[in-house]
């Protein structure tokens, strides 16, 4: 509301100015100002322009930030994070999620394109740079703003971290791309009939190619391991928020490809 006000109460700011500029009083009486301008009943904004609101007049997120929706696939899915990368990278090929910003494109002396980015998680944030082959294979992946997984080679220079791209993956085709096991695992004494018919409806909603695994953790007689062979499944975010309810104190979690 407050900020869908801002042009109208820039308007009467300004009209006041020009009007004491010219002598020109209230024709309510001198000293008098203009009532205050009532707040319009606007709908609050979504969460991706708060939060990018937030980002672009403080620096940083406030509310939230726009990779707490798709925590899970950079938990499973990215080789490192980057608040951990140091010197031992140098040199190593390694897969990536995060959100994508400052993004620019410029030619090369050959006059082809290719592109810089900062890719940041919540922890931290790298420099990325796409040259030419990979920019003409992905360029339309990349938007800033947009959360997704790039994979490359970690340069170091001076201490500072460089990610060059070969290949890029949006986020929502990483679990489709990467996902080679779903894995649940939860205590004997959860395992009751009631819990595990709720884990194969759920399994069975949402069938697919990826196999699912049951580890049953015995306590002192160790743990049991179960291929559930009739029930591979399309592994989703929502899939594995959905496990979790279900299974509550155990654990999901997708085993990622290489």
């Amino acid at each position: 509301s407050l900020i869908e006000a801002l042009p109208k109460a820039i308007e009467a700011g300004a009209r006041q100015q020009r009007d004491r500029a010219v002598g020109q009083a209230s024709l309510f009486g001198a000293g008098e100002s203009e009532a205050e301008p009532s707040l319009p009943e606007v709908e609050e904004w979504n969460r991706v322009d708060l939060l990018a609101g937030e980002k672009e007049m403080l620096g940083f997120y406030v509310t939230g930030h726009p990779l707490q929706d798709f925590e899970r696939a950079i938990r499973f899915f990215s080789q490192v994070r980057l608040s951990e990368i140091g010197e031992e990278f140098r040199g190593r090929t390694v897969r990536i999620g995060g959100l994508l910003s400052a993004l620019s494109t410029q030619r090369t002396r050959k006059g082809d394109l290719m592109a810089r980015a900062q890719l940041e998680d919540i922890g931290g944030a790298i420099s990325v740079v796409i040259f030419p082959r990979a920019y003409d294979n992905h360029g339309p992946l990349l938007r800033a703003g947009e959360p997704v997984f790039l994979l490359g080679t970690l340069q170091m220079e001076t201490e500072r971290a460089e990610l060059v791209v070969d290949d890029v993956i949006p986020i929502e085709q990483i679990w489709e791309r990467c996902a080679k096991e779903l894995r649940i695992e939860i205590g004997a004494d959860q395992a009751d009939a009631e819990r595990l018919r709720g884990l194969r409806e759920v399994l069975d909603l949402n069938p697919g190619r990826v196999p699912v695994g049951l580890k049953l953790d015995l306590a002192s007689l160790g743990a049991a391991e179960l291929e559930l062979s009739g029930h591979s499944v399309a592994v989703s975010e929502n899939l594995v928020r959905r496990l979790e309810a279900v299974v509550e104190g155990g654990q999901v979690y997708c085993v990622a490809s290489p």
